[in-house]
């Protein structure tokens, strides 16, 4: 008997502290909702497909429904894409009622998945607000939300530079390998690589330098024709698209060229070589894909037309290797990010 009246107390007993445990749980949750002052929560328009799951995430962790009018004594919080592009983030701009001060946070959530995002977005909310009533001082978003490979800045080492996430390099170099045909009688067909450092002026607008060497050898009756151009190539470039991009470039080309002939007998290619400059303006169109945060591959195409010098030798007086006209140059390049 006694056993059992044990039990029963021990059962009773239990059942009691689980009951202080949720009164108490239950009466801090609402404290903190007391505390709080009214929310009007303010979505841009590229949310709204998340709209109802976020407005319920906001409502969970502040234990109030927001509101969509805003009233002098509400503290409005207004929640952006970082420039249109959901995937990678949001800013949460609050603002505390009767005060002319505002926060921004930038929330990452490049590597959450997209069901997750509406409880995170909840979450950033209402730590937003309270840190807005204690007055803490905001952490200013990335200046760059993706890079121009279509990724999020690398956020390594973010446990020991909170708040300064490192931006991606503006610079990157593609190394480039082509084939580029002249048009003129007997045009040249020179293979060849060439470095070009590129320098980003926006997340769209790139400025290029492309430095290439090439050569061939033509073949005549009296022997060879070698030729060498190295050329340089600025211009500047606009790009669509992030990982699948597409790029067309304005620019010129100027160069030097030699051309050396090789004879196998007495020939009339007459003695030694000459050296030509030549330019003109040219156009180039890409379509790469970024296949990591650092590494790219395009496929290049630039066409052209020499508009001052260029270079032709003879063979017996017969016009055999010419540098001149319209051009066309077909390649393919590997971007690295620097």
């Amino acid at each position: 008997m006694f056993s059992q009246l044990f039990q029963v107390r021990g059962a009773a007993l239990a059942a009691c502290a689980v009951t202080a445990l949720v009164l108490t749980a239950r009466a801090h949750a609402d404290a903190d909702s007391q505390l709080r002052p009214p929310v009007t929560l303010v979505l841009d328009a590229c949310l709204d497909a998340d709209r109802d799951a976020i407005h319920h995430a906001v409502r969970v962790e502040l234990g109030s429904s927001p509101t969509a009018g805003h009233a002098p004594s509400e503290v409005e919080v207004r929640v952006a894409c970082m420039s249109d592009n959901l995937d990678a983030g949001v800013v949460i701009d609050v603002r505390p009622p009767d005060s002319a001060r505002h926060y921004r946070y930038a929330l990452d959530w490049s590597a959450q998945p997209a069901n997750a995002r509406p409880r995170l977005l909840g979450l950033a909310v209402a730590e937003a607000v309270d840190a807005s009533r204690i007055e803490l001082t905001a952490l200013p978003e990335p200046r760059l939300d993706v890079d121009h490979l279509g990724h999020p800045p690398d956020r390594g080492h973010a446990d020991s530079q909170i708040g300064s996430p490192r931006v991606a390099s503006a610079w990157d170099l593609a190394i480039v390998a082509a084939q580029r045909s002249f048009t003129a009688g007997e045009g040249v067909r020179l293979l060849g690589l060439g470095v070009t450092p590129r320098r980003w002026l926006s997340s769209h607008v790139r400025l290029d330098l492309d430095l290439t060497a090439e050569a061939d050898t033509v073949p005549v009756t009296s022997g060879t024709i070698e030729v060498l151009s190295i050329s340089a190539a600025p211009r500047l470039a606009y790009r669509v698209g992030a990982r699948l991009h597409a790029d067309l470039g304005v620019g010129a080309r100027a160069g030097a060229v030699r051309m050396r002939a090789r004879v196998s007998h007495d020939s009339a290619l007459g003695a030694g070589s000459l050296v030509r400059l030549w330019a003109g303006p040219a156009a180039t169109a890409s379509l790469g894909f970024a296949l990591t945060q650092s590494v790219a591959v395009d496929v290049h195409f630039e066409a052209g037309k020499v508009a001052a010098g260029g270079a032709t030798a003879r063979n017996f007086n017969t016009v055999a290797a010419t540098l001149d006209g319209v051009w066309t140059s077909f390649g393919v390049a590997a971007i690295i990010a620097l």
